[in-house]
């Protein structure tokens, strides 16, 4: 599997199946990417709906459960945010998406969650101290930080995390066996424009 971050909290993953690519395309802002996409999923409504109107990918655009070419999404509601857990080769994701704060109950239903994409931007998302405590409550192998605007505000999250900001990648390759099983990594990712 491979992630690829695109800004915000636009992101791609690119499942293989049996020989099969999959591109699993996470809030676009724009209709550019998705043309390449077998499978689109939008937290909130970022893109204007004429957008999509020629798009020939799976939209997923509400809560509910789905399984499309053995991939696994459930998406919850979260106020005017969907939040959207992922399984494609075995590995779970959690995509907050424009997430400020989790509802009661909600941090119970992301358990075994091996990668988290969490937003952290004080002034519209979690804080860098918000952020660490939904790391250990919901206790993810890997977490990607998104929708952060300037270097400064990761570079505060990377130091309070024990992260090396010098060790940042514009894909991340990963495989359910090369997983941590203990503890969270967090991994920078380079913005690919």
């Amino acid at each position: 599997m491979q992630i690829i971050w695109y800004g915000q909290s636009c992101f791609v993953v690119k499942s293989k199946l049996q020989d099969q690519e999959i591109n699993i395309l996470i809030n676009p802002f724009d209709s550019k990417k998705i043309a390449k996409a077998d499978i689109v999923l939008l937290n909130n409504k970022i893109l204007n709906p004429k957008e999509l109107k020629n798009c020939k990918a799976f939209v997923i655009d509400s809560a509910g459960e789905f399984e499309i070419r053995n991939n696994f999404i459930r998406g919850i509601n979260n106020d005017e945010n969907i939040i959207f857990l992922l399984e494609a080769e075995g590995i779970n994701i959690v995509n907050l998406g424009k997430t400020k704060h989790l509802e009661n109950g909600l941090i119970n239903k992301l358990q075994n969650v091996d990668i988290l994409i969490l937003p952290i931007n004080k002034d519209e998302f979690f804080s860098v101290d918000e952020a660490g405590e939904i790391i250990n409550q919901i206790e993810p192998k890997i977490v990607i930080p998104s929708y952060y605007q300037e270097i400064k505000n990761i570079s505060k999250f990377a130091e309070k995390m024990g992260v090396d900001m010098k060790k940042t990648v514009d894909k991340l390759k990963i495989v359910k066996k090369n997983l941590l099983q203990d503890g969270a990594e967090i991994i920078i990712m380079d913005k690919k424009s």
